[in-house]
């Protein structure tokens, strides 16, 4: 014979007994509420939620200005100016889904979410561990890393931060030991 747990009280009752023992509450209805939670809980949620496609709307309408502007010579404030706000948008998005990983960790632990905090590597293992709660905030800051690195690309030459210094031609010096 089964027995049932009250939910609102813990107590476990007889499966004969219509209320519970200790607090009086009805325990067929109980039952069902107990088994609706756990279909609601059991429903899978899409991956890409409204959060992930408006990240995913931004990158792919960033691509398209900025091989617009690439293609038709846009002049370099405009591009420059465009790329700047895309970088700044995309810094700003980063931090939003920091702050939505963070929060996520800090929901399964608070030890966890106290190392994300201070400790990189630290985050990254928490990521792993509660992969199921945090893939896509993860997956919203790839996105977001995505929208700063392609308006970086989009930059125009003058603007971009230069990979190797300039040489300077210098005369050629012929320079004698000292004796």
């Amino acid at each position: 014979m089964n027995n049932i747990k009250c939910i609102d009280c813990g107590l476990v009752n007889w499966a004969s007994d219509i209320e519970c023992r200790r607090c009086g509450s009805l325990l067929t209805v109980q039952e069902k509420r107990a088994q609706i939670l756990a279909l609601e809980q059991s429903e899978a949620k899409p991956f890409l939620t409204s959060g992930l496609q408006l990240l995913l709307v931004l990158l792919g309408l960033e691509l398209v200005v900025g091989l617009v502007s690439q293609i038709f010579q846009l002049p370099t404030d405009l591009a420059a100016g465009a790329s700047l706000i895309a970088v700044a948008i995309g810094f700003l998005l980063l931090i939003v889904c920091h702050i939505w990983l963070l929060a996520r960790i800090f929901e399964q632990s608070v030890a966890w979410g106290l190392g994300a905090l201070f400790v990189p590597l630290v985050g990254i293992i928490a990521i792993g561990k509660f992969w199921e709660h945090t893939k896509r905030s993860f997956v919203g800051q790839l996105i977001c890393v995505g929208i700063v690195l392609m308006a970086m690309l989009f930059l125009p030459g003058q603007l971009k931060p230069r990979t190797a210094p300039v040489q300077r031609e210098t005369a050629n010096r012929i320079v004698l030991p000292i004796r």
